[in-house]
């Protein structure tokens, strides 16, 4: 009954070998990849400690050596499962299950978790409220959608992931600019109506077709805030805010109704809540959410839902427990982007008493360029606080104290 498990080294080591090898039950092999030396260190000596076997792959986002080398594997080891946390690893893994005959999401329903435009049309089609959207083919659909519904509108990779490639075109300058970059002529694009109003992420587990845990927060700032620079996070909702029944209602409608979502999985919601309040769908990953979002669910709720979506797919969920919105603990967490420059300096430890998790990624001496997609943080954060308006305001002195202690040289 061996695991075949798919995750990069930064989902990796989000866990301890020990952690690993309880929810596999020590019968898995690992692949992953290679990173920055460090990195993949740390990455060598979990795998070593946590797995029966492992594999590193170079360009492992998009290295077609991963599927065959799994088939080739199975000959000798016989999976009986294959398990994905990663939006690069949704399809590959669902293309594995497929050719070795193995229970789990298809890659036809995994499609409509990567591909936008099939996502929005299946929603719609099932009364999911959705923004205005087509598909872009030519510069003729860019100009045809705006005449026919006005600016702005969002442009994005019908299969991108972490906001990367995604602009806001807000002006006619801002549309000859994206004309003029071909991005559409070499990659299939989607565009669709900006929507006005706050933006939710809804993350959690569902086992054997039930959810486990359903976890809801709002975003201090949209999330292209973090590709111009400026740190974003989410906090968790008051138990009394009357949002978390109907965000609650939305998330099971949506993956138990309108799309084809697996029975044992992880998921990664964003929805918008509009002046004239209506939650919209913005788009639904079956995989789990970036940065320290497990670790935020985790403290809020008590739930760690990789380990138990681990767990769960090889036999051991029968001990999670449905969590309800009102045990809640009040969380927030911060993720903050790298400046352009050489990293200089960054704090190694947390100061305040109500941080629950630092983690700094930044490594010193090493030149960025700013962040490309909302997984490049130089560091993150969870904390607790009372409330909303106290989550809030830490994050606000947080976001303050980490870039007073972090040094900078151009």
């Amino acid at each position: 009954m061996t695991s075949l498990i798919l995750c990069t080294p930064k989902v990796l080591l989000q866990n301890t070998p020990e952690e690993w090898l309880e929810a596999t039950g020590g019968d898995a092999v690992l692949f992953t990849g290679i990173a920055d030396a460090e990195t993949s260190k740390a990455a060598e000596e979990l795998a070593t400690r946590a797995f029966r076997q492992s594999e590193f792959f170079h360009n492992y986002e998009h290295s077609e050596l991963i599927e065959s080398s799994a088939i080739d594997l199975h000959l000798r080891t016989k999976f009986s499962r294959v398990l994905a946390f990663s939006e690069a690893d949704v399809l590959r893994a669902a293309r594995i299950r497929n050719k070795l005959a193995l229970q789990g999401q298809t890659p036809e329903a995994a499609q409509f978790f990567r591909d936008k435009i099939l996502m929005k049309r299946r929603a719609w089609e099932r009364g999911v409220d959705v923004p205005r959207f087509a598909e872009i083919t030519s510069a003729t659909d860019l100009t045809e959608f705006i005449s026919a519904h006005g600016l702005p509108v969002v442009v994005k990779p019908f299969d991108g992931r972490g906001s990367s490639g995604v602009a806001v075109l807000s002006t006619e300058q801002d549309v000859v600019s994206f004309l003029e970059s071909g991005a559409s002529s070499t990659h299939r694009y989607t565009v669709e109506q900006f929507v006005q109003g706050e933006m939710f992420r809804v993350d959690g587990l569902y086992v054997d077709g039930s959810p486990v845990v359903i976890h809801a927060a709002r975003y201090l700032k949209d999330c292209l805030a973090f590709i111009r620079g400026e740190t974003i996070g989410t906090h968790s909702l008051d138990a009394g805010n009357p949002l978390v029944g109907r965000i609650e209602e939305f998330t099971r409608y949506l993956l138990e109704k309108a799309l084809p979502f697996p029975a044992t999985s992880i998921f990664h919601l964003q929805i918008f809540h509009t002046p004239d309040d209506r939650l919209v769908l913005c788009e639904v990953a079956s995989r789990l959410g970036g940065g320290v979002i497990n670790e935020e669910v985790l403290i809020a709720t008590g739930v760690n839902m990789k380990m138990g979506y681990v767990k769960a797919s090889i036999g051991g969920g029968d001990t999670l427990e449905r969590r309800a919105a009102r045990d809640f603990r009040p969380t927030a967490r911060i993720i903050i982007p790298p400046k352009h420059g050489v990293l200089e300096s960054l704090p190694l430890a947390a100061e305040h008493d109500w941080i629950d998790i630092y983690k700094p990624y930044g490594v010193v001496g090493r030149r960025y360029g700013g962040a490309s997609m909302t997984n490049a943080e130089v560091a993150s954060f969870v904390f607790s606080g009372e409330n909303e308006e106290e989550l809030r305001s830490r994050a606000l002195d947080l976001d303050s104290w980490f870039n007073s202690k972090t040094m900078w040289a151009l």
